[in-house]
């Protein structure tokens, strides 16, 4: 073997990177990996701090510069809140009807009412808590009683009996007819 051969393997050996990007994107991932642990440290943490202080203290922001953050700052989380809720409705809306394998339902299944606006919601999805499969659609004022009555037949029974016992009586000289 001759020595250049030998020279050439060596060099090659030593030589990691075989084009100047792949050296490039290596150096970019080294050096993140310093910075990372270099700013995860204490001590870096404390000059930061420090340097933030003493920039704020030779640098303030007048009132007026101090009064256009703060409009702009609540304009811009007023803004990003009104997507982020309108994103979460959308897509719970997508789960909802995905779980019930129907779109949302624009009369109680109950009582047949149309969906009445309660705290937001017209039509709620209704489902079994042990089993937790889909029931149907249901208006706010349903699925309350039905969740009052711990989704107990019996106990629904009951309750029709007790109003249809005092239906026929009329009321009496202590009642409360108005109220």
């Amino acid at each position: 073997m001759s020595l250049t051969s030998r020279l050439v393997r060596t060099m090659a050996a030593k030589r990691k990177y075989f084009t100047e990007q792949e050296r490039l994107e290596a150096a970019r991932a080294s050096r993140r990996i310093r910075q990372k642990r270099y700013r995860s440290s204490p001590e870096y943490k404390a000059k930061a701090r420090a340097y933030e202080k003493t920039r704020r203290i030779r640098h303030p922001k007048t009132p007026a510069e101090q009064e256009a953050m703060k409009v702009y700052l609540k304009a811009y989380y007023r803004r990003t809140k009104e997507a982020f809720l309108a994103k979460c409705k959308a897509r719970n809306e997508a789960r909802v009807a995905l779980l019930a394998g129907e779109a949302r339902a624009d009369r109680c299944e109950a009582c047949g009412k149309l969906g009445e606006k309660v705290r937001g919601k017209e039509i709620v999805f209704d489902h079994c808590h042990k089993r937790g499969h889909f029931r149907g659609w249901l208006c706010q004022a349903c699925n309350t009683i039905l969740g009052l009555a711990n989704d107990d037949p019996d106990r629904l029974r009951k309750l029709i009996a007790y109003l249809g016992r005092y239906r026929k009586h009329k009321p009496t000289q202590g009642s409360l007819a108005g109220v």
